[in-house]
């Protein structure tokens, strides 16, 4: 009930500041630009600017659905776990995160081993935790940045491994990570990020395994680990 109410707070925190407040300021533009209150030279770069607001708040939105509904499922004991190949679902994520990372110069690559991988996995979990996680990696990488999104078999496991060349942690940060109960906004970016306890409590119900390793500088590896069949 306490991780419940939370999530509420941590929701209606969000809606009150991140997506009230940007809607506001449309209102407000759009009605100078209607009466006429901007230069026609100005009014291209202003439209452009909103765009780029609303792609922003538009995942933040994404985001913070995906965060209620793995809180629905991490009270739900129940899970929908079949033996499927994972490779369609990611290749969809990065599909959908490829334009997003080319607007910060970021190259994005996805390689699987197979053409096939099979593994056994909840779909539903696997790509909200999976899409989270990328977001992170194009939000704390930077303009010429690498991501890579690998899927391989190794021994009874599919590892599903997402390296960036970002910002990266120290080992203080980690800690502190592993201690997060709720869903944590990172000051300074626009995304909110899903808390890491919650991602890794996820994969645990279909019987997997999330590990990080990071360093100031050098970026961050998160490997997801799956049974086979």
């Amino acid at each position: 009930m306490q991780d419940t109410v939370e999530t509420l707070n941590w929701v209606v925190s969000v809606i009150s500041h991140d997506v009230r407040a940007p809607l506001a300021n449309f209102d407000r533009i759009l009605g100078m630009i209607l009466a006429g209150d901007f230069p026609e030279n100005e009014i291209d770069e202003i439209l452009h600017s909103i765009k780029r607001s609303s792609l922003n708040m538009y995942k933040l939105v994404d985001e913070m659905l995906d965060g209620i509904r793995l809180q629905r499922r991490k009270l739900d004991d129940r899970t929908n776990i079949q033996n499927q190949d994972i490779v369609p679902h990611l290749q969809q994520i990065f599909n959908i995160y490829q334009p997003i990372a080319m607007q910060k110069f970021i190259r994005i690559d996805f390689e699987h081993e197979q053409d096939q991988i099979y593994a056994l996995v909840d779909s539903d979990l696997i790509k909200i935790v999976v899409r989270n996680l990328l977001n992170n990696a194009v939000k704390f990488t930077p303009e010429k940045g690498k991501i890579l999104l690998l899927a391989e078999v190794k021994d009874s496991n599919v590892l599903i491994t997402i390296r960036d060349t970002g910002v990266g942690m120290s080992k203080s940060e980690l800690t502190a990570l592993n201690k997060r109960k709720q869903p944590q906004r990172n000051a300074g970016n626009s995304g909110i990020g899903l808390g890491w306890v919650l991602c890794r409590d996820s994969i645990k119900k279909t019987n997997g395994s999330l590990k990080i390793s990071s360093e100031p500088g050098k970026g961050t590896t998160i490997v997801i680990s799956l049974p086979r069949a």
